[in-house]
């Protein structure tokens, strides 16, 4: 495992653990918010790579 990944997973762990504290359900709702906006932008990345790959065939 690389440092980048190890970084990435101590990342995600805290903001795991960050969701489960007991905080105003309005910074809660933003955080994951925040969480799904870069989930959908990696989707969309890995898409449009994919759509590029194929066309370059």
């Amino acid at each position: 495992m690389t440092a980048d990944e190890l970084a990435w997973l101590r990342n995600y762990a805290q903001d795991k653990q960050d969701l489960q504290a007991p905080m105003p359900i309005l910074a809660r709702l933003e955080k994951l918010g925040l969480l799904m906006a870069g989930w959908n932008h990696m989707h969309v990345v890995t898409q449009r790579g994919l759509e590029l790959l194929k066309r370059l065939e």
